[in-house]
């Protein structure tokens, strides 16, 4: 739990400094400065799949198998069912591939975190 929190911790701090340089990243790497918003989707993307596969290998290793699989397929349904919103039928293309990776794990971590968190809390009161 203590090494969850420090890699959350780390993340951010490793979001904010991609964020607050999106600008300039785009402007050397594309040439062209209106790539900076998927710098920075991309970037708290990163820190929320680092959060959520952190919290799969708990369940891994916990052999929680039936658990994994749901939040797998949770994760498959709802990032497919964004791409088709976001691509299809609101026409933001690449963006709409970043905004719905963005979306499903920001609400997977919710979950997985709260899921490791409740069940930690569980061990330590027993």
């Amino acid at each position: 739990s203590t090494m969850y929190w420090m890699i959350v911790l780390v993340s951010a701090v490793s979001v904010a400094a991609i964020v607050s340089s999106s600008t300039f990243l785009s402007q050397k790497l594309f040439a062209d400065s209106r790539y900076a918003s998927l710098f920075s989707i991309a970037a708290v993307g990163l820190a929320l799949g680092l959060c959520v596969d952190i919290a799969m290998l708990y369940l891994m290793i916990k052999d929680r198998s039936l658990l994994l699989v749901t939040i797998g397929l949770s994760n498959l349904v709802s990032q497919v069912g964004f791409n088709i919103w976001f691509i299809v039928y609101m026409g933001l293309g690449l963006k709409g591939i970043f905004y719905s990776m963005l979306i499903t794990r920001a609400i997977l971590a919710v979950v997985v975190s709260l899921l490791k968190e409740t069940r930690a809390s569980l061990r330590r009161s027993q």
